[in-house]
Formats: structure tokens, sequence, C-alpha cells
């Protein structure tokens, strides 16, 4: 009787151990779900704030061209910024598309290497 007690202890202490373990793995992917959905929350404010530039800009040059007193160098400046900021937005969406392509599930965002940084737009269109 005694080895029958024996074997259900230990069966007991693996069940357990099973049960916390299980416990900790589902702790641990639900943090790590957080901190995606976080990672992605914070792409997507990048993205909304440079396409509230771009609308600014857009806005800018159809009231400044409504005035008499405005030179064509300040609307191609206008312009400028707002050819700038359209080349950051496709380039974070760029990175966007990057960073899904490689994440893997059960794996934070974190843990993909970080896309470039804002990119600029030289004067022939082109992506710098």
């Amino acid at each position: 009787m005694d080895v029958l007690n024996v074997l259900a202890a230990i069966v007991g202490f693996a069940s357990a151990a099973f049960a916390v373990w299980v416990y900790v793995e589902q702790r641990r992917k639900a943090a790590t779900e957080r901190s995606r959905v976080a990672a992605q929350q914070e792409r997507l404010r990048m993205a909304l704030a440079t396409t509230s530039s771009c609308l600014g800009a857009a806005d800018l040059i159809v009231q400044r061209s409504k005035q008499d007193d405005v030179s064509v160098v300040e609307l191609q400046n206008i312009a400028r910024v707002l050819r700038g900021s359209l080349g950051n937005l496709a380039r974070q969406i760029e990175a966007e598309d990057q960073v899904l392509a490689h994440w893997e599930f059960g794996k934070s965002f974190y843990s993909v290497p970080s896309p470039p940084g804002p990119a600029g737009i030289a004067d022939d269109g082109t992506l710098t």
C-alpha cells in the first residue's frame, strides 16, 4: 500500500507541475499578444499622425493658392512638405508589411528587427 501512495504522490506532483506550466505558458502568450497589439496600435497612431500632416499640407496649398500674394515658390515648398509626408507614410506602410511578413505567431513584434527610420523624397520623386 505504501508503494501505491508514493506513486499517487508522484502523479499528483507531476500533474500539479504540469498545471503550473500550462498557467505560466498561457500568461506568457497573453503578455505577448498584449505587446503585439500595443505595438500595432502605436504604428497605426504614427500613420494617422502622418496622414493628418498630409491633409494639413494639402489644405494649406488649397487655401494659400486662393490668395493673390502667394508665390509659386511658396506653394512649391508646401508641396515638397506634402510630398515628404506622403513618402514617410509610404515608408511606414512598407515597414509594417515587412514586420507582418517576418512575424511568427506567439512572438512579439518587438522581436522583429526595427524598420528603417523616416525617409525623404528626392526632387525626382524617389525615396531616399
